[in-house]
């Protein structure tokens, strides 16, 4: 899968920035994340120009779709920690798959990772069931505060 309309969160212009920030704030992606809490633009900004300093982060501008991104990056392991959340205002249908054949393709393609890990609100029968059919399996669960994170893994084969 070619990287066209992807673009690396440290490449985003001004107004791309603030179009992933509103994206993000949006009550319904909000919701699933672990900081619910909206970010401001200056967080953001200062969140943004950190991952100019590390290679255990990427996060992806995936365009008119959302964000994907690689979190935890053990290149020895040749592992990470991925998620995505989509724009809150595209009705364009399958944005999910979409975006997961993005992760997909780079994280095997590009930073020739083998394991690919992922926590998500164990309500989130949605998101669940979108990994699942991306044959992620659940390894299980873990508590945070009032409610519990399904842990699910991917192992690619080459």
């Amino acid at each position: 899968m070619s990287m066209d309309n992807v673009t690396a969160f440290t490449k985003l212009s001004p107004i791309q920035k603030e179009i992933v920030l509103s994206w993000r704030n949006h009550e319904n992606v909000r919701k699933w994340m672990i900081d619910s809490e909206p970010i401001s633009l200056s967080r953001h900004l200062e969140f943004v120009d950190s991952l100019n300093d590390t290679d255990t982060k990427h996060y992806f501008l995936v365009k008119d779709y959302g964000v994907i991104y690689f979190t935890h990056i053990n290149y020895d392991e040749k592992s990470a920690h991925i998620g995505l959340y989509a724009n809150p205002y595209s009705k364009v249908f399958g944005k999910g798959a979409f975006l997961m054949n993005k992760i997909l393709s780079i994280a095997f393609h590009n930073l020739h990772l083998d394991i690919l890990k992922l926590e998500v609100f164990s309500d989130n029968q949605r998101a669940i069931q979108l990994y699942e059919h991306f044959k992620f399996i659940q390894t299980g669960t873990v508590p945070f505060g009032n409610r519990s994170m399904t842990t699910m893994e991917l192992a690619h084969k080459r």
